[in-house]
């Protein structure tokens, strides 16, 4: 008996010792920051868009929470522009908002609004690098403490707010450098004795950006997490560079970012973790706060007599896309618009920046609420003269990203030209044609008048040629504009691109591919996806042929196996396999089945051919005339 209860009382021990030694490691509280970026007003949920009013439940039921954003959220729909931000900040303190920095586009009001609106908001607004005679005209830093631990941010604006915004919107403001600027708010929030450091970045991480929130993780020792904005990104799980995790929560509050943080009882970090919730899970698990759900009721109550009018109906959609799209290339809704500034301009050229174009517009009713969307930057045409060779110097800045998608590619009316991407920067402008002519180049003489927007004109998007040339008129707001040309011309459509700029040099498309038909004893069959040409075999759909031929076919989706029956006769055929049966005896194939859009394709004899069947092929009509 003694034996036994000295093995129990060991067994007890030896467990309270595992247990505890198990758990010596696992962090004693855990602070969760909830973030967003990018948001561009998008504040009212949708089918993409979770919705401010969901987030701040995500808030409200997250122990130890702080909600930050890292810039542009002020700016963008009219759903926030038409009271030039006050409404953004009105929900953003209704649902709980702990901290913000600014992007480039919430300066779109002018920084003197923007710091009023900063005066309106119940959370910190954060950067270091924005200044204004030697000193930032936001805070640079802030200390938060939640349930005992001591967490210190610091905000960073990036640089291209110079010219991704209106130039004038922040005349007099100095953009410092990010990684001395990080350093200074570091050594300050050290001083602190704080137990973590958060950056609010709006810098993102494209290669494209000279100042980005990678640069300043490997340049700056001590930052323990960087919350991102600005280049969209999306990191599932964040991106570890060094000791720092930068997280990014794409765009338009299509997900929210959760990073969390574990302390031991010391508050020494332990463990730091980077996740998304999708707007399918922020469905599932969070209802809209009340509060928050009727502000926005009140805010579109104000504005729906205005945006809902319908201007126009139109029977194709206009896509806004980034990559391909109206930072890439020429596309329709580039050319609507530089059409509409055009014609509301009575100019002879119009020249828009593609990243100015912000939404789609759908098939089917367009409102003005539509129209704005579009063009939500309330920017104003402004004309000016311009020389072939200024006109070339201009289209070059628009084209030496290229291929690479930037906002300041070129969507342009009145006239064409071509571009050779591999030329170098500078170089690449090959032809303009004006009025069906082509223009020298080198031309410092001739005159067209030119309408742009009004950010491009003070050298907005690096175009700063445009700031030194006199300003000839300035019109209405660019989706005025905008308006105006859709009600005068509803039955123009814009459902594909005109060669308004073309590519040179670039490789040749391949010619389509000939039309394959089939017969089957004289009468034509039709295919669901068509028989074509893959390494060199005339592929033909499988089922529908041996379907027509009588025989019964099934797919097994575990197998990817094909069987097809039609009496005693089975022919079984293997994805990817090249040698499928006929009758229990193996064939071989040059070319295995494939399946193409949901299809199975095989090689046209093989399918000809496994029930008894022959084959001609009619060369001159392309035609594969089989006989059962």
């Amino acid at each position: 008996m003694k034996k036994t209860r000295i093995a129990i009382v060991l067994t007890l021990v030896l467990g309270l010792f595992l247990t505890v030694a198990s758990v010596a490691y696992a962090a004693d509280k855990e602070i969760t920051i909830l973030h967003t970026n990018d948001m561009h007003g998008r504040f009212v949920e949708d089918a993409s868009i979770i919705g401010i009013d969901t987030i701040a439940d995500i808030k409200a039921n997250t122990p130890n929470a702080l909600l930050v954003d890292a810039g542009d959220a002020l700016h963008g729909l009219p759903f926030v522009t038409l009271n030039q931000g006050k409404d953004a900040v009105a929900l953003m303190n209704i649902a709980g908002y702990d901290l913000f920095t600014p992007g480039n586009h919430d300066f779109n009001y002018g920084y003197q609004t923007l710091l009023d609106l900063a005066k309106l908001a119940d959370f910190d607004v954060l950067s270091a690098n924005v200044k204004k005679d030697g000193s930032p005209i936001f805070n640079a830093t802030v200390v938060k403490e939640i349930d005992g631990v001591k967490i210190g941010f610091f905000g960073l604006s990036t640089p291209e707010t110079l010219y991704k915004t209106n130039p004038l919107n922040v005349a007099g403001l100095i953009f410092d450098d990010p990684v001395a600027c990080a350093k200074a708010a570091v050594a300050d929030l050290q001083s602190q004795n704080v137990d973590l450091i958060v950056a609010l970045s709006h810098l993102g991480t494209d290669d494209a950006s000279e100042e980005t929130s990678i640069k300043v993780a490997n340049a700056v020792p001590g930052i323990d997490i960087i919350i991102d904005g600005h280049s969209h990104s999306q990191y599932n799980e964040g991106l570890l560079v060094g000791d720092t995790l930068i997280a990014s929560a794409k765009e338009y509050e299509s997900f929210v970012g959760v990073v969390v943080i574990g302390f031991d009882g010391d508050n020494k970090v332990v463990e730091k973790s980077a996740s998304l919730i999708d707007k399918e899970t922020a469905a599932e698990k969070y209802a809209p706060d009340e509060n928050v759900k009727a502000k926005i009721a009140e805010i579109e109550a104000k504005q729906s007599e205005v945006l809902d009018v319908v201007v126009a109906s139109i029977g194709y959609s206009l896509s806004s896309a980034r990559e391909p799209g109206v930072r890439t290339q020429e596309m329709p809704l580039g050319n609507l618009v530089a059409d509409a500034m055009k014609a509301g301009a009575s100019a002879q050229i119009a020249l828009t920046n593609g990243g100015g174009l912000r939404a789609d517009v759908k098939e089917g009713e367009i409102t003005v609420r539509d129209v704005i969307a579009v063009l939500p930057f309330g920017n104003y045409g402004v004309t000016k003269y311009v020389t072939p060779a200024q006109l070339k110097s201009l289209l070059e800045n628009g084209v030496n990203s290229a291929p690479a998608a930037v906002g300041k590619f070129p969507q342009i009316a009145g006239f064409t030209f071509a571009y050779n991407p591999d030329l170098a920067p500078g170089s690449r402008v090959t032809e303009i044609v004006i009025g069906g002519q082509a223009v020298s180049l080198t031309d410092t003489t001739t005159k067209f008048l030119l309408v742009t927007n009004d950010f491009m004109a003070v050298g907005g998007d690096e175009y700063t040629a445009l700031e030194s040339i006199k300003t000839e008129n300035e019109f209405n707001a660019l989706d005025e504009m905008l308006l105006s040309y859709i009600k005068a011309n509803p039955d123009k459509e814009y459902t594909d691109v005109e060669g308004r700029i073309v590519v040179t040099d670039a490789v040749p498309a391949a010619p389509p591919a000939p039309e394959i038909k089939v017969t089957l004893d004289g009468a034509a069959l039709s295919f669901e996806v068509p028989p074509q040409i893959i390494n060199g075999r005339t592929m033909v759909p499988l089922r529908a042929i041996f379907e027509a031929m009588g025989a019964e076919v099934v797919w097994d989706p575990d197998t990817q196996t094909v069987t097809a029956t039609k009496g005693d006769l089975a022919v079984v055929l293997i994805i990817g396999d090249t040698s499928p049966t006929v009758d229990g005896e193996a064939v071989a194939l040059d070319q295995p089945g494939v399946i193409v859009d949901g299809r199975t394709l095989a090689p046209l004899r093989f399918v000809a051919e496994a029930f008894g069947g022959t084959v001609d092929w009619v060369e001159a009509t392309q035609t594969a005339a089989i006989t059962k």
